[in-house]
Order: structure tokens, then sequence, then C-alpha cells
């Protein structure tokens, strides 16, 4: 219809009616595109809010087990820091605790677990990641996933640790029991107790030197993947928790 009139327009050599005409589609065009951009805002601010909420509650929801590993795994690193001065130190060394032993097994256990989040997961698959709109928070994911990246490139060190138990069983005995567990299908979960032999360790120059090397591999895996993770999931809860506008531990969310 617009065609018709601007031809019968031009035809009669009316140019301002051509005029405004051209000026009608023009100002039609623009309110189309910007009707567009208003609708595709609208529906970003309404995807980043799903978002945003749904991680929380993820953070939230994993935050117990996520705090557990990461005393565990601390506890851990002290642990075999003093059981060290036991195994490498002149004479007959004294026994380890239990604690200290465990940590001793346990040095060729190089593993974060799970600790990917499903909602970035989701919005990184779709190339969706631009629609978060706070700087900081934004900032604050990229450092996460960063450092899930470098405990992905940190595998060549886990397959290069010593299982200590499996090389050396006059070191480290080990004997499997069964615990309650009421998060398994069952109710029980199968478990590992170890027994070390500080004097079968200080009469092995190989032992020694394997431990030496698990410990420099767990110290380096603590330093550049641990407690970076833990940095940065700390960070991107603060930043929620104040992109959100809610207290520290509270779910965002009507039915939170």
């Amino acid at each position: 219809m617009i065609l018709r009139r601007v031809m019968e327009h031009v035809r009669t050599q009316n140019w301002v009616a051509v005029g405004i005409d051209f000026f009608i589609v023009v100002v039609g065009v623009f309110m189309g595109l910007q009707l567009g951009n208003w609708n595709d805002e609208r529906r970003d601010r309404d995807e980043e809010q799903e978002f945003l909420i749904a991680l929380h509650r993820e953070i939230l929801a994993g935050r117990d087990v996520y705090e557990e590993k990461l005393a565990a795994r601390t506890a851990s690193h002290e642990a075999m820091q003093i059981a060290i001065d036991a195994i490498y130190s002149e004479g007959d060394g004294r026994e380890l605790t239990d604690q200290e032993c465990l940590a001793i097994a346990g040095t060729s256990i190089l593993v974060l677990g799970e600790s990917s989040l499903p909602s970035i997961d989701r919005l990184q698959a779709n190339n969706r990641l631009s629609i978060i709109s706070d700087d900081l928070l934004a900032t604050r994911i990229a450092t996460l996933q960063q450092s899930l990246v470098t405990a992905d490139d940190r595998n060549f060190t886990r397959q290069s640790a010593v299982n200590l138990s499996s090389k050396y069983p006059e070191a480290i005995t080990t004997t499997p029991y069964v615990e309650d567990a009421p998060a398994q299908v069952d109710g029980t979960e199968l478990r590992l107790r170890f027994q070390c032999d500080v004097a079968a360790m200080q009469a092995s120059p190989a032992f020694r030197n394997d431990l030496a090397w698990n410990i420099d591999l767990y110290d380096s895996f603590m330093r550049d993947v641990v407690q970076p993770y833990s940095r940065s999931i700390d960070g991107v809860h603060e930043a929620l928790d104040a992109a959100l506008g809610v207290e520290p531990g509270e779910h965002a969310g009507a039915d939170g």
C-alpha cells in the first residue's frame, strides 16, 4: 500500500508527499527494529534472571559437600607435611597416626571431584554467556571456568602419581571394610583402611623417592587447582549474592 502510494506521488510529481512517504517508511523500519531490540533485551534479562537463580541454587546445594571436601583436602595436605618428618627422619621414626597414614596413602589421589555447574555449562554450550550483564559476576565466572580448564590440563600430573599402597604393600597395608552410607543404593559403602609401617618406608629408598614425587605433585595440585577453584567458587557465590540482592546463605527466588 505504501509502495503504491509512493509510485502515485512520483507519477504526479508530488515531491512533498514523496518525502512524507519516505519519512513514514524510515520511521516505521526504525521503530520495528527498535521494538525487536527491546524484545531481545527483555528476553535476555528474563533468561539472565532465571540463570542467576538456578546457579545460586546449585552453589547452595553443593556448598556443604564442597566445603567438606576442601576441609578434608586441606587437613590431608597438612597431615602429609607432618608425616614426612617422621618418615625422612634419621634413626627410628615414630609411628604415623591414622590420619597421617591415610594422607600418605592418598598422595596419588589428585582429583578435584564433581566441580561443574550445569547452569554455566548450558549457557556456554548455547553461546549465551554474553547475557550476563553484571561485569563482576561475568569476570568471576570466567575465572572459575579457567580454573576448571587448569584442572583438566593437569591430567598428566594425576597420571604420573604413584599408587604407593599397590607398589609397596610392605610399607602400606590396605584393608577393605563396609560402613553405613545412606546416600548409596543399598545403604552401605565399601571403604579402605590403611596401615603404615614407617620402618619399611625408611628401609626403601625407592618408596621414599616415589613418596617425595607424590608429595610434590600433591603440593602443586593444592596450589594450582584446589585453592584457585576454591577462591573462584567463593567469588562467584559472593557476586551472585550481590547481583540477586540476597544475604549470604539465603535462597534466591520466590520459592527458595
